[in-house]
């Protein structure tokens, strides 16, 4: 994790981020957006957060559109398989 001249190379410096809590802005961004979506599926539609979190989710995912991040974790098989992992634990 260091050099030769004893200072932080670029990787040891991303894995003690990472090792403290700290994600990177688009991977927290996607965790943001699993949380969002689980949370949405949740709740029933006429709940008057339904679309206060719907809108912050829809934003969310163009931002990780924008990214060049695909969304595609928030729908279908993938989505149902995550979501049930996220349960078991």
């Amino acid at each position: 994790m260091r050099n030769a001249m004893g200072s932080l190379t670029l990787y040891g410096a991303r894995v003690l981020l990472l090792n403290s809590g700290c994600l990177p802005p688009a991977l927290q961004q996607r965790k943001d957006a699993i949380e969002l979506n689980e949370l949405l599926h949740s709740i029933d539609r006429e709940n008057s957060e339904y679309l206060g979190i719907s809108k912050k989710l829809a934003l969310l995912e163009l931002k990780l559109q924008q990214a060049g991040m695909s969304t595609d974790f928030l729908r279908g098989e993938y989505a149902d398989k995550l979501l049930h992992k996220i349960d078991e634990e």
